[in-house]
């Protein structure tokens, strides 16, 4: 019992830490569609372009300010 209740508390300790960006993220507009669809963007950019996550997200903040600039 203390070591799940120790486990939850470091949990929550963490999750905490994520929860003020998470309040931004909604403040601007910004749902759950919304990041759902760029989590599978990434993850599809990942795999066809053999690519690390953190270099996928990039690439698609990329193609959409590219695809933004031509209208």
């Amino acid at each position: 019992m203390q070591v799940n209740c120790e486990v939850l508390e470091e949990r929550m300790s963490s999750d905490s830490q994520v929860l003020p960006l998470l309040q931004r993220i909604r403040s601007m507009g910004i749902g759950i569609d919304k990041l759902l669809t760029f989590s599978l963007g990434v993850n599809e950019k990942a795999r066809t372009c053999k690519l690390p996550i953190s270099a996928a997200a990039y690439r698609v903040i990329e193609d959409i300010e590219n695809y933004n600039s031509h209208d």
